[in-house]
Formats: C-alpha cells, sequence, structure tokens
C-alpha cells in the first residue's frame, strides 16, 4: 500500500502516511479511528439527572477549589518574593 500524497510505501496497518500525514485511504482505516476517539472522548453518561447534576457540582467543587490553591499559592509567592 502506498500513500496516495507522496507515494511512500506503508505499513498495511497504517491510518496516516509516516511521511506526510496523509490519512490512508484505506475501507477500515476510518472505522479504527472513530473506534479509536470513541473510546477516547467517549461521554459520560448517567443513569439518572439527579445523578448527572451531583457529577457537575463535584466537578464545580473540584474547579473552585483549585482555583482557589493556585490563587493561595500565587499570593504566598508574591509575598515572599517582594
Amino acid at each position: 500500500m502506498y500513500c496516495a500524497k507522496c507515494e511512500l510505501q506503508l505499513d498495511e496497518d497504517a491510518l496516516f502516511c509516516k511521511r506526510c500525514g496523509t490519512a490512508v485511504d484505506a475501507p477500515d482505516a476510518t472505522e479504527k479511528i472513530a473506534t479509536k476517539k470513541k473510546s477516547i472522548f467517549a461521554p459520560v453518561m448517567f443513569a439518572t439527572q439527579e445523578e448527572a447534576n451531583r457529577y457537575r457540582i463535584k466537578k464545580g467543587i473540584v474547579v473552585i477549589i483549585t482555583l482557589a490553591i493556585l490563587c493561595g499559592g500565587l499570593y504566598i509567592l508574591s509575598r515572599t518574593l517582594g
């Protein structure tokens, strides 16, 4: 199998060309890419709306605590440096 753009010889299981990065025009290449994306970027599913709301609240609390720690650290750093 060869790249359609730069004509580099490709491995049979290649999804992209090693030289130019062009997607391989193989029949199952799109399926392999979609499967990988699905497993990596799968949305979080919840059984009930209440469960989804609890998840959002916990996520918001984690973000707020992280920002508070970051701001506190920057404040302490600025006070110690001058």
